[in-house]
C-alpha cells in the first residue's frame, strides 16, 4: 500500500505542475489577448476621435455649400431679371437724357420771364398786370382769334440780389401767339 501511496503521491504532484504549467500557458494567452484589445480599443478610440473631426468638417462644408448655392440662387435670379429687363447702354441713356433736355426746354418755352416791375405792384394779381401790360406793349389782346391767354402767373421765390426785383413768371399756353411779337 505503501507504494500505491506514493503513486498517487507522486501523480498528483505532477498532475499540479503539468495544470500549473497549463494554466500559466492559457493565462499568457488570455493576457496576450487582452493587450491586444487593449491596443485595438485604442486604434478605435483614434479612428473614432478621426471620426468625428471628419464629421465637423464635412458639416462645416456642407453648410457653406448651402451658403454658396444661395448666392448662386440670388446671382442667377439677378441675372433673369436682368435679362428680362436689360440695363441702359450708355448710347440708349444719352438718347433719353436728350429727349428730357428736350421736353423739359420745350415745356418751358410758353414760360414768359418779366423783370423791372417794383415789388407791390401786382396787387395780388400778377395774371392781370401782365395781361395788361402784354395787350398794351405787344398789342395782343385775349379777344384775338390767337390771342393772349395766361394760365398761371407769379412772382420767383428768391431775389438775385438784395437790392433787385423779383422777376415775374407766367405760362402762356398759346406759344405762337407770342413767338410772332418780339420785343
Amino acid at each position: 500500500m505503501d507504494n500505491q501511496e506514493e503513486e498517487r503521491d507522486s501523480s498528483s504532484t505532477e498532475h499540479p505542475t503539468v495544470a500549473n504549467a497549463e494554466g500559466s500557458t492559457f493565462n499568457k494567452t488570455i493576457f496576450d489577448m487582452l493587450q491586444k484589445m487593449s491596443v485595438d480599443l485604442g486604434e478605435l478610440k483614434a479612428i473614432k476621435e478621426m471620426t468625428a473631426s471628419v464629421e465637423g468638417k464635412l458639416t462645416s462644408l456642407v453648410t457653406r455649400m448651402t451658403e454658396v448655392e444661395e448666392r448662386v440662387s440670388g446671382i442667377e435670379d439677378t441675372l433673369a431679371k436682368q435679362k428680362e429687363n436689360p440695363p441702359v447702354t450708355r448710347a440708349e441713356w444719352r438718347e433719353l437724357r436728350d429727349q428730357m433736355t428736350m421736353m423739359e426746354d420745350r415745356s418751358r418755352r410758353n414760360n414768359l420771364r418779366f423783370v423791372g416791375f417794383s415789388e407791390g405792384t401786382e396787387k395780388n394779381d400778377v395774371a392781370g398786370l401782365l395781361t395788361r401790360f402784354i395787350s398794351t406793349t405787344l398789342g395782343i389782346t385775349s379777344a384775338a382769334p390767337q390771342g393772349l391767354e395766361i394760365e398761371r402767373a407769379h412772382r420767383t421765390p428768391t431775389r438775385r440780389s438784395a437790392s433787385s426785383e423779383r422777376p415775374m413768371l407766367c405760362y402762356e399756353s398759346n406759344f405762337a401767339v407770342m413767338g410772332q411779337h418780339t420785343v
